[in-house]
């Protein structure tokens, strides 16, 4: 969650769930996405579930996806692709 005075910039942000009250420069890929009326987003946002308040800012793109892959999971297809480049 960034909060309502919060400010990040990053170049991506990979989680569960991602809550932006307060403004991020960045990119987003989580499983669920909510900008609420404060928040502002200048970024890109894959998720396969998003919400956002009246008065929410997005700049960016939106890809909806019935699968989420955040790369940290055992067996995720980042790690199957790592390991396909290493041999």
């Amino acid at each position: 969650m960034i909060a309502e005075r919060g400010r990040v910039s990053c170049e991506h942000i990979r989680a569960e769930t991602v809550i932006i009250a307060g403004s991020l420069k960045g990119d987003i890929t989580a499983r669920k996405v909510q900008i609420t009326s404060t928040g502002r987003v200048w970024g890109s946002v894959v998720t396969s579930s998003f919400s956002t308040d009246e008065g929410a800012f997005l700049k960016g793109q939106i890809t909806m996806e019935d699968e989420i892959d955040l790369g940290y999971a055992a067996g995720s297809e980042t790690e199957k692709k790592e390991e396909e480049q290493e041999t």
